[in-house]
């Protein structure tokens, strides 16, 4: 593939990336906002947050929220659009996006190490480089939340929300900064009975995303303590449920969908066009749960562009590995 041409590279800070955001025209995800950048940095020293905009000799203008892994060796550091498999779509603001200028902002970065751009609810980037596909669940809010209640929650979902309700169970939305170690503590102890020794997400990263002002957790709490938990990241127009924790011996009680329940019914409220209950992988249990609420699936694809001396680095790296866990 022959990179567009004048690939102009300007890089961003926070703000004024925000405010081409805003003034792009464009839905947003939450993961295209400066907060979310910022929210890693806070978690990972090896981040950095380096948003930029990429003016391209056929007219093309694009941002690309990147967030930079350095490494110790310069062709292995990674570029991504956004970590953690978080949406990175780029934002058009002026022309069309093609495969030539991924390749264009690859060279535009140096043209070393490996450059990842996830797609996502809101949209994918083009088919270039190494395509994987995936497969989210999307819940369409515009039709009001008793339309969703009575028209696409299943039957077993709503009896299970009742029975919540009935059980005591009560749902109440948190902001503050506290909430973050207050739902750190439940996903840990959720996390070890998925088999984690430590959770997937760091205290830090909880503390960040909350602190960007565009999250926020959501708890059932039965006899005043903490039993269940989401933490939801809002973009332009939707809501992605990015995390979900709970105590499985009050299971029996269906917290959970007391939570999604009343966080759905709190976006559509709030004007929220779409709810992103995220990607299921091979968990064909944790799919049908997101289709009780009326989710469908919507299918997207991430890209990936690397250097040959990444591939050939990582390819002596991975050998060593293998020796060592053989040793």
């Amino acid at each position: 593939m022959k990179p567009a041409q004048g690939g102009h590279l300007t890089r961003l800070g926070g703000d004024e990336w925000d405010a081409c955001l805003s003034s792009s025209g464009c839905p947003f995800r939450f993961s295209h906002r400066a907060g979310a950048g910022r929210a890693f940095e806070a978690a990972d020293p090896s981040y950095r947050f380096e948003p930029c905009r990429v003016d391209y000799a056929d007219g093309a203008s694009v941002l690309f929220p990147l967030v930079r892994s350095l490494r110790r060796l310069p062709s292995l550091t990674i570029s991504s659009g956004m970590p953690l498999g978080l949406e990175g779509t780029p934002i058009v603001l002026e022309g069309k996006l093609g495969p030539e200028h991924l390749h264009g902002l690859f060279d535009a970065l140096g043209g070393r190490g490996r450059l990842d751009l996830h797609g996502g609810a809101g949209s994918s980037p083009p088919s270039t480089g190494e395509v994987t596909s995936s497969v989210t669940h999307t819940l369409d809010l515009r039709v009001g939340f008793e339309a969703l209640w009575n028209d696409f929650f299943s039957a077993k979902n709503r009896n299970s929300c009742r029975k919540a309700e009935r059980s005591g169970v009560e749902v109440r939305q948190d902001s503050e900064p506290l909430a973050a170690d207050r739902y750190y503590a439940l996903y840990a102890v959720a996390a070890r009975s998925w088999g984690y020794d430590e959770p997937p997400y760091s205290p830090g990263l909880l503390r960040g995303l909350l602190a960007s002002g565009a999250a926020e957790v959501w708890f059932a709490y039965h006899d005043d303590s903490a039993i269940s938990g989401a933490l939801l990241l809002l973009g332009s127009n939707d809501v992605l449920y990015w995390s979900g924790a709970m105590n499985r011996e009050f299971q029996g009680l269906a917290p959970s969908n007391a939570v999604i329940r009343a966080a759905i019914q709190s976006a559509c409220e709030r004007g929220f066009e779409y709810f992103d209950f995220g990607a299921s992988g091979t968990l064909t249990g944790v799919e049908k749960f997101k289709s009780s609420f009326g989710a469908k699936p919507r299918e997207y694809r991430s890209v990936e562009l690397s250097s040959r001396s990444y591939r050939v680095l990582e390819g002596w790296r991975a050998r060593i590995q293998h020796v060592r866990r053989g040793s």
